[in-house]
Protein backbone atom coordinates (compact mmCIF):
# COMPACT_ATOMS: atom_id res chain seq x y z
CA UNK A 1 0.00 0.00 0.00
CA UNK A 2 1.19 3.17 -1.01
CA UNK A 3 0.85 6.28 1.47
CA UNK A 4 0.96 10.00 -0.23
CA UNK A 5 1.60 12.69 2.20
CA UNK A 6 1.76 16.70 1.83
CA UNK A 7 2.01 18.66 4.07
CA UNK A 8 2.54 22.77 4.82
CA UNK A 9 3.53 24.62 8.56
CA UNK A 10 0.26 24.03 10.11
CA UNK A 11 -1.90 20.93 7.99
CA UNK A 12 -0.95 17.75 6.84
CA UNK A 13 -2.87 14.85 4.70
CA UNK A 14 -2.56 11.59 3.75
CA UNK A 15 -4.06 9.83 1.41
CA UNK A 16 -3.72 6.11 0.65
CA UNK A 17 -3.01 5.19 -3.02
CA UNK A 18 -4.14 1.97 -4.76
CA UNK A 19 -3.23 1.07 -8.36
CA UNK A 20 -6.02 1.92 -10.97
CA UNK A 21 -8.04 3.71 -8.03
CA UNK A 22 -8.35 7.31 -6.95
CA UNK A 23 -6.57 8.75 -3.69
CA UNK A 24 -8.65 8.07 -0.39
CA UNK A 25 -8.19 11.05 1.94
CA UNK A 26 -7.66 8.75 5.18
CA UNK A 27 -6.40 11.36 8.03
CA UNK A 28 -5.57 14.83 8.24
CA UNK A 29 -3.66 16.96 10.83
CA UNK A 30 -4.16 20.34 11.73
CA UNK A 31 -1.95 22.67 13.80
CA UNK A 32 -3.89 25.81 13.01
CA UNK A 33 -1.26 27.61 15.97
CA UNK A 34 1.09 27.86 13.12
CA UNK A 35 -0.73 30.36 11.47
CA UNK A 36 -1.70 32.49 14.33
CA UNK A 37 0.33 35.61 14.63
CA UNK A 38 3.92 35.04 17.04
CA UNK A 39 2.81 37.58 18.82
CA UNK A 40 -0.22 35.79 20.31
CA UNK A 41 2.52 33.17 22.00
CA UNK A 42 4.71 35.43 23.39
CA UNK A 43 3.60 36.25 27.10
CA UNK A 44 5.77 39.19 28.21
CA UNK A 45 8.05 41.85 27.14
CA UNK A 46 11.49 40.36 27.13
CA UNK A 47 13.71 41.10 30.46
CA UNK A 48 16.42 44.13 30.39
CA UNK A 49 19.92 44.76 31.51
CA UNK A 50 21.52 47.47 32.37
CA UNK A 51 25.15 48.33 30.87
CA UNK A 52 27.83 50.30 32.11
CA UNK A 53 26.92 52.57 29.59
CA UNK A 54 23.48 54.76 29.81
CA UNK A 55 22.07 52.02 26.94
CA UNK A 56 20.09 49.10 27.75
CA UNK A 57 19.75 46.05 26.09
CA UNK A 58 16.89 43.12 25.71
CA UNK A 59 17.18 39.98 26.31
CA UNK A 60 16.57 37.56 23.39
CA UNK A 61 14.49 34.30 23.62
CA UNK A 62 16.54 31.32 23.33
CA UNK A 63 14.23 29.97 20.58
CA UNK A 64 12.05 30.83 17.81
CA UNK A 65 8.78 30.19 18.50
CA UNK A 66 7.97 29.46 14.83
CA UNK A 67 10.58 26.83 14.55
CA UNK A 68 9.38 25.16 18.31
CA UNK A 69 5.69 24.82 16.73
CA UNK A 70 6.91 23.91 13.43
CA UNK A 71 8.57 21.05 15.66
CA UNK A 72 5.89 20.09 17.94
CA UNK A 73 3.83 19.48 14.27
CA UNK A 74 6.58 17.03 12.71
CA UNK A 75 7.15 15.22 16.06
CA UNK A 76 2.85 14.32 15.46
CA UNK A 77 3.14 13.66 11.88
CA UNK A 78 6.04 11.23 12.63
CA UNK A 79 4.26 9.81 15.71
CA UNK A 80 1.46 9.57 13.40
CA UNK A 81 3.72 7.95 10.16
CA UNK A 82 5.65 5.68 12.89
CA UNK A 83 2.10 4.08 14.56
CA UNK A 84 0.93 3.46 10.90
CA UNK A 85 4.08 2.05 9.70
CA UNK A 86 3.88 -0.76 13.10
CA UNK A 87 0.31 -1.97 11.90
CA UNK A 88 1.82 -2.34 8.31
CA UNK A 89 -1.03 0.34 6.80
CA UNK A 90 1.61 1.68 4.45
CA UNK A 91 4.61 -0.27 2.80
CA UNK A 92 5.56 3.10 0.72
CA UNK A 93 5.74 6.11 1.13
CA UNK A 94 5.84 9.62 -1.12
CA UNK A 95 5.90 12.80 0.53
CA UNK A 96 5.18 16.05 -0.94
CA UNK A 97 6.18 19.17 1.41
CA UNK A 98 8.40 22.25 1.52
CA UNK A 99 12.14 21.60 2.33
CA UNK A 100 11.71 23.43 5.74
CA UNK A 101 8.83 21.06 6.78
CA UNK A 102 10.67 17.81 5.65
CA UNK A 103 14.04 18.83 7.46
CA UNK A 104 11.59 19.62 10.85
CA UNK A 105 9.93 16.13 10.18
CA UNK A 106 13.21 14.34 9.07
CA UNK A 107 14.47 14.87 13.01
CA UNK A 108 11.45 13.14 13.99
CA UNK A 109 11.00 9.70 11.48
CA UNK A 110 12.44 6.43 12.72
CA UNK A 111 14.58 4.95 10.53
CA UNK A 112 12.02 1.96 9.64
CA UNK A 113 9.78 4.86 8.12
CA UNK A 114 12.73 6.64 6.41
CA UNK A 115 13.39 3.32 4.47
CA UNK A 116 9.84 3.10 3.46
CA UNK A 117 10.39 6.80 1.56
CA UNK A 118 10.30 5.86 -2.28
CA UNK A 119 10.24 10.12 -2.90
CA UNK A 120 10.53 13.55 -1.72
CA UNK A 121 9.56 16.24 -3.69
CA UNK A 122 9.77 19.55 -2.35
CA UNK A 123 6.91 22.10 -2.73
CA UNK A 124 3.83 22.99 -1.02
CA UNK A 125 0.78 22.06 -2.96
CA UNK A 126 -1.74 22.00 -0.23
CA UNK A 127 -4.02 23.60 -2.14
CA UNK A 128 -3.92 21.31 -5.38
CA UNK A 129 -7.30 19.86 -5.76
CA UNK A 130 -6.85 15.95 -5.01
CA UNK A 131 -7.99 15.16 -8.62
CA UNK A 132 -4.78 17.19 -9.77
CA UNK A 133 -1.97 15.44 -6.91
CA UNK A 134 -2.50 11.58 -8.60
CA UNK A 135 -1.63 13.19 -11.85
CA UNK A 136 1.34 15.43 -10.35
CA UNK A 137 2.63 12.14 -8.37
CA UNK A 138 2.86 10.41 -11.21
CA UNK A 139 4.34 12.64 -13.43
CA UNK A 140 7.05 13.26 -10.85
CA UNK A 141 8.15 9.53 -10.39
CA UNK A 142 8.28 9.40 -14.17
CA UNK A 143 11.03 11.92 -13.52
CA UNK A 144 13.64 10.00 -11.68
Amino acid sequence: MRWIITANSNSCRFYECQKNEPLKLIKVLDHPENKSKLSEFAYDRPGHYKTSTPARGAFEPHTNTAEVLLDQFAREIGDTLDKARRTDSFNELIMIMPSEVYGALHHHLNKNVEGLIKKTLYKNIMEMPERDLLNYVKESLKKK
